[in-house]
């Protein structure tokens, strides 16, 4: 039988992890997780098979746990269980092994520099000034002969890649078409937190990097929200770090507004989940309502010009979305779905846009619900425009993500 470890390893679990005990109906399990959070995953194991966590002690190699395991009457099954555990627990960095230490290493690096490095630049967009303005340039001409009477105060923009297709790039050109001229000297992005969510809203105080330069964080304004309610300024630097929702609008915007001195809040929105199960508007729970009214505040004080962006996609469907369909059998009834959800977010009904996604219980798993109903209750908006409705069609995994640009007024 072959294992993923070379026998002469000597496998330690970490001691500083957390280890706590739940019970779960009539059984007890242990949990396993990184206090440090160099890894966001936790292990849950029966409490009867943790037991074993015994041989990880840093003392036997991986030949004398095996001949233990043997020793104890187990199977191969087993035994090769019980490898895959301790190879998993190695590869999220639980053991004391190189793994673990580089992992340690490019995570305090990355908390103790003051950029925010761009994860997407090369793949999702070119990495190189020339290109980027090529690409961008050619992406701004499908907004050409959309004029506007004034810049809007607010938009929604998709966060779908940009090589998605001719829509994709349209939705954003659009968008941006609408604030290119904005006198705005901050932009608050309000973006979907795909990876991480620990709070309502999780903020950066890094700055940002792009092809074409850094673009600064706004740190005095995070400052001013500190000073009227610490408790609500929540700093969350690993939700930052891998996230695409919040980079492809600081690019865009870096790419606009070249020339002009801008400076960004990059606001990260939590799951809302829990507040479609519990069928609750999240402007009856007070963090919600504390925060935006701390950000309208630290604003106010600061006479900041903001112009707000909420970035997010509409529905994802299909097989890679853990659905039991395929997507194209759905785009009638999905385009219905999502003509509705825009007209409420046009008409700026706020409570009645979450209210259909909780009806909806999200069976369309609306990934830009959390941003656009976190814009529209910082923005109250007066009236919205509709730009651009698209589905990506991703035909090789049968599943598609729709998507759609708005623009707003006060």
């Amino acid at each position: 039988m072959k294992y993923k470890f070379d026998n002469n390893f000597t496998p330690k679990l970490r001691s500083d992890l957390s280890i706590k005990i739940i019970n779960d109906d009539s059984r007890k399990f242990i949990i396993l997780s990184d206090p440090k959070e160099y890894t966001a995953e936790k292990i849950s194991l029966p409490l009867e098979i943790s037991v074993f966590l015994q041989f990880l002690d840093g003392s036997q190699t991986i030949e004398n746990i095996i001949n233990s395991l043997k020793g104890l009457e187990l199977s191969d099954k087993d035994i090769k269980a019980y490898l895959d555990l301790i190879y998993y627990m190695e590869i999220l960095g639980f053991l004391e092994s190189p793994t673990y230490y580089a992992l340690k290493e490019d995570w305090d690096k990355y908390y103790a520099s003051p950029i925010r490095s761009a994860v997407c630049a090369g793949y999702s967009y070119p990495d190189t000034p020339e290109m980027l303005k090529k690409m961008f340039g050619a992406m701004e001409s499908l907004a050409a002969g959309y004029k506007t009477e004034r810049p809007a105060d607010a938009i929604i923009a998709p966060h779908l890649d940009f090589r998605t297709g001719l829509d994709t790039m349209k939705a954003y050109a659009l968008a941006y078409n609408n604030i290119k001229e904005s006198d705005a000297d901050t932009f608050i992005i309000f973006g979907t937190a795909h990876y991480r969510s620990t709070f309502n809203f999780m903020l950066s105080e890094k700055n940002f990097d792009t092809p074409l330069g850094i673009v600064e964080t706004n740190i005095e304004l995070i400052n001013e929200m500190k000073s009227i309610n610490q408790s609500i300024v929540y700093i969350d630097e690993q939700a930052h770090r891998f996230e695409h929702s919040i980079e492809f609008q600081v690019v865009l915007l870096k790419y606009f507004f070249e020339n002009k001195n801008f400076k960004i809040l990059p606001v990260l929105v939590g799951s809302y989940y829990d507040y479609i199960q519990k069928k609750q508007l999240p402007s009856e729970d007070n963090n919600f309502n504390t925060f935006i009214k701390t950000l309208k505040q630290a604003i106010e004080n600061l006479k900041i010009k903001p112009l707000y962006i909420a970035s997010g996609d509409l529905a994802h469907i299909g097989r890679k979305f853990n659905d039991n369909f395929d997507a194209e059998e759905k785009f009638m009834e999905l385009t219905e779905a999502d003509g509705i959800i825009i007209e409420k977010l046009k008409n700026c009904e706020l409570n009645d846009f979450f209210n259909y996604i909780i009806q909806q219980n999200d069976k369309w798993k609306v990934c830009g619900t959390a941003p656009f109903y976190a814009l529209l209750s910082a923005v109250k908006p007066k009236r919205g425009y509709s730009l651009q409705y698209g589905i990506y069609d991703e035909k090789e995994t049968k599943s598609a993500v729709s998507f759609a640009s708005l623009a707003f007024e006060k």
